[in-house]
């Protein structure tokens, strides 16, 4: 500005004026500081630094049952498929596919189903064809991955199997048109059969399916985890998994023993004798399981009748509630038993004959409900 302006307008600057260069003054101090915080927060990828790895065998009530009172159920191996590999020019990375590996094809598109795919796939390898070893083999639950050298994860991609702790057959197939959201016009390589791992708590049976996971990484943005979302990198990542889970199933075996059989039938043939048992089993104070069985002699000896589905930990209670005509058992006629994992429980019945002169038989009907066709009955 000229003096001779300056002098004309009472040596000052207007109110106009002021309020501009204000203005000016206020957004360059503004893009500064955006700047600046940009420069202390936004801190390009180092693909040179360890990164750490928590893992949650699933929401906090999966979690207390599997990692309870009564011991660890579940540990996890990480297999890395792929190193981390800088993009000249970017802030982010891309992946090269390691040795015990090769033949694997990374996809380009970062979908749920595209990478579900791909850990089918590597878990296919690691477990069923090359038996790759993990680089981080039995971590527990929450525990900080490290490699046998006690080195943090170098950057790259992992595979997560979660197992159980104590079993050695872990692993399940199962056709995929048989698994859940399966897809008539899927591609070929998610139409194989697909590949579940399994851990057991003391009544439940939790299937886990091979998980992957990118370390460095982002948060997520819209429920989708990707290295080109804004925000700092997580070097540190700690992870749920979503298995399913359903009741661990158990046996029962009821033994009848006949002391003496007797033929009362005419023609000289002999008479059967029919035993009659109620079933009913309580957990948690709800009914689990309930049905009639029945066990028929011509001879006296010993039977055995095998009842499988009955849920663990459920109270079995075991009611002979028709002893044939002429037979009565030696003692009462209720036994009641808890069903446990991994073995058969056994209850016993004994009978004698009466001596009285009755004759007659059984017929044993099974009846099933399901929810769309009601209830269904056959003869047995």
């Amino acid at each position: 500005m000229r003096k001779s302006d300056l002098s004309r307008r009472g040596g000052a600057v207007n109110h106009r004026e002021r309020r501009a260069l204000a203005l000016a003054l206020t957004l360059a101090l503004t893009i500064g500081a955006m700047v600046q915080t940009f420069s202390m927060t936004a801190q390009a990828v180092d693909l040179e630094k360890g990164c750490s790895l928590k893992i949650r065998p699933g929401s906090e009530e999966f979690t207390q049952d599997l990692t309870g009172g009564d011991g660890n159920h579940v540990v996890f191996d990480l297999y890395q498929i792929a190193d981390a590999v800088e993009e000249s020019g970017y802030d982010a990375y891309r992946f090269a596919v390691r040795e015990d590996f090769a033949g694997l094809t990374l996809p380009e598109e970062t979908d749920d189903q595209t990478w579900n795919v791909l850990a089918q796939e590597a878990a296919r390898i690691a477990l069923l064809e090359k038996g790759v070893e993990p680089v981080v083999r039995g971590l527990q639950p929450g525990e900080e991955a490290h490699l046998d050298s006690g080195e943090l994860l170098s950057a790259g991609l992992y595979l997560i199997i979660a197992r159980d702790a104590e079993a050695e057959d872990y692993v399940i197939t199962v056709p995929a048109e048989e698994t859940e959201g399966a897809a008539e016009d899927a591609d070929p390589e998610s139409a194989r059969e697909q590949i579940f791992t399994v851990a057991h708590s003391e009544e439940y049976l939790y299937t886990f399916r091979p998980e992957l996971v990118a370390l460095p990484s982002k948060e997520a943005e819209d429920g989708v985890v990707s290295s080109a979302n804004s925000g700092e990198w997580l070097y540190e990542m700690g992870i749920s998994l979503k298995p399913s889970r359903e009741l661990r199933l158990g046996s029962l075996e009821i033994v009848k023993t006949l002391l003496a059989h007797e033929s009362l039938g005419g023609h000289g043939e002999r008479e059967k004798a029919t035993f009659v048992f109620s079933i009913e089993a309580m957990l948690d104070g709800e009914r689990v399981y309930s049905d009639v069985a029945a066990l028929t002699f011509s001879d006296a000896g010993s039977q055995s009748l095998l009842i499988e589905g009955i849920p663990v930990g459920a109270e079995v209670t075991v009611t002979e509630v028709y002893s044939g005509s002429s037979y009565e058992l030696t003692a009462e006629g209720v036994r009641s038993a808890v069903i446990a994992a991994d073995q058969v429980v056994s209850v016993s019945f004994e009978n004698e004959y009466t001596w009285e002169d009755r004759s007659g038989s059984g017929i044993q009907n099974h009846f099933e409900y399901e929810e769309e066709s009601g209830w269904s009955w056959t003869r047995q």
